[in-house]
């Protein structure tokens, strides 16, 4: 699984980027940014294929030696949360193989990523520190249309579920 990252998360990280060798599959590729919200640092996700967002807050500097087990724990997290089913998770990151980190290396869906940033800060009130994936805000992030300037408007959650069941080569009854 290939993470995006963004100068910001990459100054806070204790490890450089890794070069990509192969080709990838956008749906096995996320971008990431670490932003700071009410004093707390709070870390985004965001699916390239589908733009579905996974957001955790109150992530620490504990948290960020740790981020590529964090990373998938929390997509993990968030998937089931969403009723995906363990088998269809277990594919998918089985096909996604392990986290890698790499320098974000397009505008336009950083500039996605930037747009999800800012929505997440207008989710101030979902935001908890109880658990480290924030799951209402999420999914909250995730139910919203996306899309314009030429693209069809969407919602991430559809779209992350509509390509999970074509990966998995199961019909997809997500209701959201």
């Amino acid at each position: 699984m290939n993470i995006h990252a963004t100068k910001k998360l990459f100054d806070s990280i204790p490890f450089g980027a890794e070069t990509i060798v192969t080709p990838e599959d956008s749906l096995y590729s996320w971008h990431a940014n670490l932003l700071v919200i009410d004093r707390r640092k709070a870390l985004v996700l965001m699916n390239e294929a589908t733009r579905y967002a996974v957001v955790l807050y109150g992530v620490k500097a504990k948290d960020l030696k740790r981020i590529d087990q964090l990373v998938g724990e929390s997509i993990r997290t968030m998937l089931l949360a969403d009723h995906v089913d363990e088998s269809v998770i277990d594919q998918y990151f089985e096909k996604a193989g392990g986290v890698t980190f790499h320098k974000s290396k397009n505008r336009s869906l950083t500039s996605r990523l930037n747009k999800a940033c800012e929505t997440v800060w207008f989710l101030g009130d979902e935001l908890t520190l109880a658990e480290p994936v924030s799951v209402l805000a999420s999914k909250r992030l995730n139910h919203l249309l996306v899309g314009g300037a030429g693209l069809e408007m969407t919602r991430p959650d559809e779209e992350m579920m509509a390509a999970l069941a074509a990966m998995s080569g199961s019909d997809s009854d997500y209701e959201g």
